[in-house]
Order: C-alpha cells, then sequence, then structure tokens
C-alpha cells in the first residue's frame, strides 16, 4: 500500500510537470510495486520466475521490460500475451498516457513480445462448393401449393431501419469456460459475485446487441446470444421436417449429409416446414444453416409462427453459408404449436433456395476441447475458442486470437456492402489489484485498422460522459490508449475498439457493474458512439433512437373498443433523440407479438374488436435513428356486451430492477455463488399477463395501466368498482407506492372501492420503515410483522374461498419468473381477518381480507403474478377477485339467498361470522331471491354463463313482500355465471357459481 500511494503522488507530479523523463526514483518505485503485486499473483505472468525488469516513462508511453525465461519465451503464446496485458497494464496508476507498450530486454535492445509469436498466417474462407443443377418439374399431386400457403407467405418482413442499416457491428463479450491447467474454468475469478466471462455476456446479450439491431444495424457476435440452454435443431432429414410440393436432394454435404433445394418462382409452390418438439415455454433465438452459393436466392422468405403470430425474414443465402444465422428472437410455448417455413416464392426468380437446419434456442456446448473434452456447461458461458468453431470456423488455437480471425473469416464471406461497412467492439471489464477505478479504451498499439482512433474515440467519450450524466459525476475517465491486445492486433480490415468498462475488482466500480440501469447505459452509450462514429465517416448527423414511452394505458370506451394511451419520452441528457412516432403492438398471447400499428399520436383507439376478448399492448418509439426498447405490457378485456361497464383496472406497479433482484447461482466449486442477470427472470416487465389470465378465466372483464398514469391522473381510478394493484418486489427505493398513489387509495377506498393489492415489499415500506403506518393499516387493515416468512408455501384458510388451495411461490428455480426473496409476514387489522397464512418457517399471515361496510381491500404480502402453477395461480386471483367485485348497478335493499348464503348486492353481508364465508354465492339446484321489500312489478331473473349464452330466464309478476325460489337445472356445467335480476326500473347483477 505504500508503495502504491507513494508511486500515485510521484506520477501525479510528473504528470503535472510535464517532464519529458520521468525521474529514476520513480520508475524504480513502479518496478517494486509492480514485482510486488505480481508475488501475489502468480496469475499475471506466465513465467513463475518471471518479474518486472525495468520501467520507462514518457510523454507519450510507458514502456515495460520483463524478466522472462528463455523456455517461456519459446512457447510464447497469443494467450500469454494477452494476459499480460490484461493483468500488467491496469495495475498502472492513470497517468493520462496512452500508449502501452511491454516487452523484453534482449543484448540490451527492447523487443516487443509479440515478436516471440509465431508469424500468423492469413487464412481466408474457403467458397461453398456447389454442385447443384436446376431442376424443372411439375407441382405435386393433391392441388396447388400455393392455395395451402397462408396470404402471409407472400408479404415480406422488414427488419428495423435506423441510423446503422446497412452497417454491419462485430461484437466480443471478452472471456468465457477455458480449459486451462487440466481443468475447466472461467478466465476471470468470482470478484464479490460478479464474474467478467458473464457480465461481458449478459451486458451485450441483453442490452448491447438490441440497441444495435433496433438501429437497424446487422449483428454478428463472437459468443453464443441466446442464453436459453433448450436447444432443438431440426434438419431436412429429422424427425419435425416435411415439405410441400417437389424439394430436390443435394449432392453437396450440408448440416449433415445432405440437404433440399428448390428454384424460386414469384408465387409459391414448394414450401419447407420445421416443426420443433419445444421443451419449456420461453425465448428462443431462431437460427438457419444453408449451404451459401452464387446461384441462390437473396430474399429467401422464413415465415417464423411463433406464439404472438407469424413473422417474416428475408435472407441473403448468397453469403455466411455453413454457418448459423440468427433470423430472430420469439417466443414459443411448449409443445410443437411453432414452427419455421420455407416457400420458394421470390422477387429473385430462378434462383436456389435451401432448405437444410433450422435451431430453436442457445443449447449447452457440443463442441470439445483436444484436451479436456466436453464443458457441460450452457454454450453462451463457454468461450469464443468454442462456439466460433460451432459457427464453422475451422482454425484458432487461442480464444483470444480467435475473436477477431474469425469475424475476419466470416466477413469475408459477406456482400462487399459488409466488409465497406463494419466495425469490431470488445466489452471487457477491468481488474487492477482492487486499485483502479474508471473507464479506458484501447486500440491497437501497432498498424491500426483504418477508422480505429475515430470508432475509440467516439465509444469512449459517450461512455464517460453518459455514466457521469446519468450515474455517477465523479466516474474516472482512464483515457483513449493503446495496447497490444490480440483482439486488436488481429483485425485486418474492420475498424476496432476495446473498451474496459470498469473494474471488477474495485468495490466501487463493482456496485456499478452489478447495476442493470449502469450496464444499460454503458450499452446504450457504446452503441452511441458507433452511431457518432459511421455518421461522422459518412458525413451524417447522428440521430439516436429515442427512449421508451412512459405512462402507458388501455382503456374500453365501448363498443367494444380499446383507447391505449402514453406519454412520449424525455428527449434530453445522454439518452436517445425525440420520438416522432410510435408503433403499439397488440396481441391476445401476452408475452409475444408480431406486427405493430404505426401511429403519429400518443394514442390510439382500436375498434370493433372481438366482445368478451382479452387484448394486451405494449409501445415503442420512433424516430430515423431507429426503434426504441419496449414498454411493459398492459392488457384490457371487452366486456361481453358492448357497452356494459368493466369490471377490472389492472395496474402495474412493479418497474423495480436493480442488483438485489440478480438471480444468486451456485456455478461450480470454481466460482462458488455468483450474481446472474437473467433479465427475464428478475424483472420482464409482462407480469400484468398473469393477472389478466387469472381475472379473464374467471369471467371479468377489466382495463389496463402502468402506476404512473395513476398518479399522474390520467387514468381515473374512481370509475372502477375494482381494482387488482400489484407490486411485485417494488423496493423502498423505488416507492412501493408514493404519497400521491397512497392519496389516491385513500380517496378511491373512502369512496367505497374495492382493491386487491400484492406485492413483497409494500409492508417492509410503508410499516417496516415507518414510511405511512398509518395508510398500512387503516386502508390496507394490516399490521406488518416481518420482512421475510422464511418459506415458499401458503396455505388457504378454511371457511374462505381459498380453503382448498396450498401452494407456493417461486423459489429460484423457474425460467421464467423472479425469486421471491422476502415475502411479508402480516396480520389482520381493524376488522380484517387472515385468509391466507404460510406454511412453514415463521408461519403467519400471508393474506388478509377485509369486507366492510366502507370499503374492501384483500392485501397479500407475496406476489400473486410469482406463484409458478398456472392453475393455483388463477384460482388466487379469481377468488380474491369474486370477494371484493361489487356489481355494476348495485340495489342495497335487493338480497339474495343462495341455499343458505347471504350476499347483499353482490357484496358480502357484512353480518356473517366470516365474510369470506361466500366465495362468490355458491349454488347446486336453486336461488332464492328476497325482494319482499321492493315495490310491485315486473320481475326477471336471467342467468349467463362466461359466455354471455342465457342458460337460464324466469319472468314473474313481483307483489311487494313476495320471495321467488328459482330452480336450477343440476346438469349445467360448474363454474361461473352472472346472474341479473330486473324489478320494474331496478336492476342488480352479480356473479354465482355452480358448485358440483
Amino acid at each position: 500500500m505504500k508503495h502504491f500511494i507513494l508511486l500515485t503522488t510521484l506520477c501525479f507530479s510528473l504528470a503535472a510537470s510535464k517532464a519529458q523523463h520521468s525521474p529514476n526514483h520513480v520508475e524504480d518505485t513502479l518496478v517494486t510495486y509492480l514485482n510486488d503485486v505480481i508475488q501475489q499473483d502468480d496469475h499475471i505472468l506466465p513465467d513463475p520466475n518471471g518479474r518486472v525488469e525495468s520501467v520507462e516513462i514518457s510523454q507519450t508511453a510507458i514502456t515495460i521490460s520483463l524478466a522472462l525465461s528463455r523456455k517461456t519465451l519459446n512457447s510464447f503464446s497469443e494467450d500469454d500475451l494477452d494476459e499480460i496485458n490484461e493483468h500488467l497494464l491496469p495495475l498502472l496508476p492513470d497517468l493520462g498516457i496512452p500508449n502501452y507498450f511491454v516487452g523484453v530486454t534482449v543484448n540490451n535492445q527492447f523487443v516487443r513480445l509479440e515478436d516471440f509469436l509465431e508469424e500468423e498466417k492469413i487464412i481466408l474462407p474457403t467458397p461453398s462448393i456447389n454442385q447443384d443443377k436446376p431442376q424443372y418439374f411439375g407441382t405435386r399431386s393433391g392441388g396447388d401449393v400455393a392455395e395451402e400457403l397462408p396470404e402471409y407467405y407472400t408479404s415480406l418482413g422488414t427488419a428495423n431501419k435506423g441510423t446503422l442499416t446497412n452497417k454491419t457491428v462485430w461484437l466480443s463479450a471478452g472471456h468465457g469456460w477455458l480449459y486451462k491447467n487440466n481443468r475447466w474454468k472461467t478466465q476471470r475469478k468470482n470478484n464479490s459475485g460478479i464474474v467478467e466471462d458473464f457480465g461481458n455476456i449478459e451486458a451485450v446479450n441483453y442490452y448491447l446487441l438490441k440497441y444495435l439491431e433496433n438501429a437497424g444495424a446487422k449483428v454478428w457476435t463472437v459468443r453464443e446470444r441466446d442464453m436459453n440452454t433448450n436447444e432443438i435443431i431440426v434438419d431436412d432429414e429429422s424427425e419435425g421436417f416435411s415439405m410441400r410440393g417437389f424439394w430436390a436432394k443435394s449432392a453437396s454435404d450440408g448440416h449433415h449429409k445432405n440437404y433440399r433445394y428448390v428454384y424460386s418462382q414469384g408465387k409459391a409452390t414448394a414450401a419447407a416446414v420445421y416443426t420443433p418438439q419445444i421443451p419449456e415455454a420461453g425465448w428462443y433465438w431462431v437460427s438457419t444453416y444453408y449451404r451459401s452459393g452464387a446461384n441462390r436466392s437473396k430474399d429467401v422468405r422464413y415465415i417464423i409462427n411463433h406464439a404472438g403470430g407469424r413473422s417474416v425474414v428475408a435472407i441473403n443465402q448468397e453469403t455466411h453459408g455453413l454457418t448459423w444465422v440468427y433470423l430472430g428472437r420469439f417466443y414459443f410455448e411448449k409443445g410443437q404449436a411453432g414452427n419455421v417455413v420455407i416457400s420458394n416464392q421470390s422477387n429473385d426468380v430462378n434462383q436456389a433456395i435451401i432448405a437444410d437446419a433450422v435451431r430453436f434456442g442457445g443449447g449447452n456446448g457440443t463442441v470439445p476441447d483436444v484436451i479436456g473434452g466436453y464443458s457441460k456447461k450452457p454454450r453462451f458461458e463457454e468461450a469464443s475458442l468454442y462456439y466460433t468453431k460451432f459457427q464453422g470456423y475451422p482454425f484458432g488455437v487461442s480464444d483470444v486470437a480467435v475473436r477477431p480471425r474469425y469475424a475476419e473469416w466470416e466477413l469475408a464471406k459477406g456482400t462487399w456492402q459488409e466488409r465497406n461497412n463494419a466495425c469490431y467492439v470488445s466489452w471487457h471489464t477491468n481488474a487492477g489489484a482492487g486499485k483502479g477505478t474508471g473507464t479506458e479504451t484501447f486500440i491497437y498499439n501497432g498498424r491500426y485498422t483504418k477508422g480505429s482512433p475515430s470508432l475509440r474515440k467516439f465509444i469512449h467519450q459517450e461512455v464517460v460522459n453518459d455514466i457521469r450524466k446519468e450515474y455517477d459525476p465523479n466516474w474516472r475517465d482512464r483515457g483513449q490508449k493503446s495496447a497490444n491486445f490480440g483482439e486488436l492486433r488481429n483485425l485486418r480490415t474492420m475498424p476496432g475498439a476495446l473498451i474496459e468498462i470498469g473494474f471488477h475488482d474495485h468495490p466501487k466500480d463493482v456496485e456499478a457493474l452489478k447495476t442493470p440501469r449502469f450496464r444499460q447505459i454503458a450499452a446504450r452509450a457504446v452503441y452511441q458512439g458507433i452511431v457518432r462514429y459511421f455518421a461522422a465517416r459518412d458525413n451524417k448527423q447522428p440521430i439516436f433512437l429515442p427512449e421508451p414511452p412512459t405512462h402507458l394505458s388501455a382503456v374500453n370506451v365501448g363498443n367494444s373498443s380499446i383507447k391505449v394511451s402514453w406519454k412520449a419520452p424525455k428527449a434530453d441528457g445522454a439518452g436517445g433523440d425525440e420520438a416522432t412516432g410510435y408503433k403499439v403492438y397488440v396481441g391476445t398471447h401476452g408475452k409475444a407479438f408480431t406486427k405493430a400499428i404505426t401511429v403519429n399520436n400518443t394514442s390510439h383507439t382500436f375498434l370493433n374488436l372481438q366482445a368478451n376478448t382479452t387484448y394486451y399492448f405494449k409501445v415503442t418509439a420512433t424516430n430515423t435513428g431507429g426503434e426504441s426498447f419496449e414498454t411493459a405490457v398492459v392488457a384490457a378485456r371487452t366486456p361481453k356486451r358492448k357497452q356494459q361497464r368493466v369490471d377490472f383496472l389492472i395496474v402495474d406497479g412493479f418497474d423495480r430492477l436493480d442488483k438485489f433482484a440478480a438471480v444468486k447461482q451456485y456455478d461450480g466449486d470454481y466460482l462458488g455463488l455468483t450474481e446472474r442477470h437473467f433479465l427475464e427472470r428478475m424483472n420482464s416487465y409482462d407480469y400484468a399477463v398473469y393477472h389478466a389470465q387469472a381475472l379473464e378465466k374467471a369471467g371479468y372483464s377489466f382495463d389496463g395501466a402502468t402506476n404512473e398514469a395513476i398518479y399522474d391522473k390520467t387514468i381515473p381510478i374512481m370509475k372502477y368498482a375494482a381494482v387488482d394493484w400489484f407490486l411485485g418486489e417494488e423496493s423502498t427505493v423505488d416507492q412501493t407506492l408514493n404519497y400521491t398513489e397512497r392519496a389516491i387509495l385513500k380517496q378511491y377506498l373512502n369512496s367505497g372501492g374495492s382493491l386487491i393489492i400484492s406485492g413483497a415489499e409494500h409492508g417492509y415500506e410503508l410499516a417496516g420503515k415507518n414510511i405511512d403506518d398509518n395508510f398500512y393499516k387503516n386502508y390496507l387493515k394490516s399490521v406488518y410483522i416481518n420482512d421475510d416468512a422464511n418459506t415458499y408455501q401458503f396455505a388457504g384458510l378454511d371457511n374462505t374461498g381459498l380453503g382448498n388451495i396450498n401452494g407456493l411461490f417461486e423459489n429460484g428455480t423457474s425460467s421464467l419468473l423472479y425469486h421471491v426473496d422476502f415475502p411479508d409476514v402480516i396480520q389482520p387489522y381493524g376488522g380484517s381477518e387472515t385468509i391466507m397464512r404460510y406454511n412453514g418457517g415463521l408461519g403467519g399471515s400471508a393474506a388478509v381480507a377485509y369486507l366492510g361496510r366502507d370499503f374492501n381491500v384483500i392485501n397479500f404480502g407475496f406476489p400473486l403474478e410469482a406463484i409458478p402453477d398456472e392453475h393455483i395461480r388463477n384460482e388466487v386471483i379469481a377468488q380474491a377477485a369474486f370477494m371484493v367485485a361489487k356489481p355494476k348497478y348495485p340495489i342495497v335493499d335487493v338480497v339474495v339467498n343462495y341455499e343458505g348464503n347471504t350476499n347483499k348486492g353482490g357484496i358480502f353481508a357484512e353480518d356473517l361470522p366470516n365474510p369470506a364465508n361466500v366465495s362468490p354465492n355458491p349454488f347446486v339446484s336453486k336461488v332464492s331471491i328476497d325482494i319482499s321489500d321492493v315495490p310491485s312489478g315486473r320481475a326477471s331473473f336471467t342467468l349467463r354463463d362466461s359466455n354471455g349464452n342465457r342458460v337460464k330466464v324466469v319472468k314473474w309478476s313481483h307483489q311487494k313482500g313476495q320471495k321467488k325460489y328459482i330452480k336450477i337445472d343440476t346438469r349445467i356445467s360448474k363454474g361461473l355465471y352472472d346472474y341479473e335480476v330486473k324489478v320494474g326500473n331496478r336492476t342488480m347483477r352479480g356473479k354465482v357459481y355452480k358448485k358440483q
């Protein structure tokens, strides 16, 4: 430590004085310091007896001479050189000196370490062998194939367009699992839960890749981009492959022995269908494999039939053959519901169209190490050395060197446009013995590729400036530098830059690297730097894609129409440019969407929708720079009848995405417990889907909104009879319910509203942190007991609608749900009663219900959307809805008896011993109606099923003081029904439940 303090003091003094040569004692102190660190970490130098011999410092360069044995130099590898540079250079103080050189002294002469490497051979891709001959054929028997192919086959989909359209960006996410020293290990160790090998790929795959593609770029990666470890490959010889029309079999090899081909025509006369057996619902990258050639179609249409609909992607099969080419990321349900279809319709007619193999998912490693065999690790976690071989690159020994060499090799297989408009960016984090901090960006310190200094400048400046603007105003700028990194040295045609985002062994930087928001800021800045580079090169104005819209809502406006509204994103600070338009995505699946409606305003009304149908919406902002990231998903369900009022409002109050949401995972004895950023398991921003599905099955209609639309009063919450407000794991920092939201809920409940509220932190924040304990007690009718139930199991209490329900919420094993770390333990207050308890752990109440004369509220101490069992989740939400939901037009003087259970106007009777006893209004064979206090008049009783069909209609002449008994056919199905009682001009509507 003393060496470091002395060194820093002397070096800053040196930098300030701008001396031509550093004093000997400064250099000697630096040598001593570096050798001290080397002795403590034998990983820095490949020679166990190696040491730093001398350091020379000038105004423009730091030159380090090492003492290495002849044996080490004789076997010196590119990996050795990069390990020295990556471990040694960050140990140097931040002097603002741009260039670094590392070598050895031979015969009193400095020799760079790269001179000891074997002479590099430049390997170009071998042109694909093409032995296919044109085949002339008629259509198969059984009819015209074109008639069997839906119309969407003829519509060519378009990729995102923006300022990076026709640009190709190569991304390297650094290190990964590698077999070395007789074991599989990551190339960087675990530092407070962060492993560089994982953090790099997570940041690149979730953020940077998406920014670039949304801006129109074609993106290639040197590590696997799909983090789904399921993998299904269907080729032309496997189960799941089928054909329509005539396809010839090739004489050349493909994915396996052969492939199929057909010649393109103006209309579809043939189609190949790839149907995978999807083992688990979720997101899958889809990629295709084919043999390229000069006679191939330039617009081969791949029709992806996924859970959200159909998407069409065009691929130029003249290029990038014998590798996996990605079509996009799509959501598939479990089973064989989805497929990929290739038809022979093309604008590029009389060209060969290849049907070989299609892959779904990323899988686990299938390329063995020459010594260590298979890693048995997720492919996206493996080093580039194995992924590039999986992608068809036949060479490579050094993991570092293979990254740019494969990129150059694959780029050479592309079009001239790709080759002339490409760049290479490597994303890393640093290590400096716990002393270094901040961001630095490198190019090669030898003959770098043209454009590299400009690319480095724009990326570095953008990253440092944006981090300072939006995360840490004191973030350290370590400068723009040059060094001999293999990823940069081995580039031959495209400009390249390597950025060290921060230090994964410095406490301050570790906190940043653990933060999703920091990763997104950094990724957005790298993308913006790339935009600036190409704009400057092409003499154009850089335009950045916008930030996402906010305040999203979807509201029924009558006549089976839904109005979707939002607010324009801000266009200031470090973010995107102003939005000039929007895309409104609509679908009935919830997680998966297909086409979008393009609009210029901040609202759009969908007219003439299906009645009694649930629709899901998300919105993006657009400009000439590209398309923003998406909003959260909101849901709305149209009522059964056009003018019928909506039952519920679903409010998404779960915005939190921070380091505490990271997935804690045991990654073997080498790494131990790590903190991983799998965003779909942290906050996928589509949990409204689960609440909507449950309310739909219970027969309710609803609108949907994000909480921002509520506290900005875009949505008038007072008009809703019932509200389902979910908070997930919203935290104290993010405010589970802010002051305005609490004020709105107070007003709503004071006016007689009904509320279901759920989450794992609002009790901890409001009562545990004493933000508003009065609100928690007097309006949520709960007392906060403990921050963690120490169990994941719950059970409904007998004599409630939840009495037959036992289940659990997410414990960290699901691939699509977040881990509920700290469920609140609560207890009833002010007239409420426990309706659900925790099983095991600390026990105690998991949910309480207050069904009073003034308002209704059910408060859950854990998130309902985090129940992984769909049936249990739906039943819990439905039963809670039955308890609180009021009829749309209640008449308080009409009392309806259902075989011994009393319910006033659809609201549970307050004078029952257990107000949750009715769930809701169960009956077997008869319903008795007590309207004795209602004046005489014509009366009717109508019972409807969940589809709005009339099951029973009874009409009679009512006399005041009379009761009516209505018999119901015992053969009607178990389930939820709507009833309507009319007496004169009075109407009462509600719901009843038919028991077995």
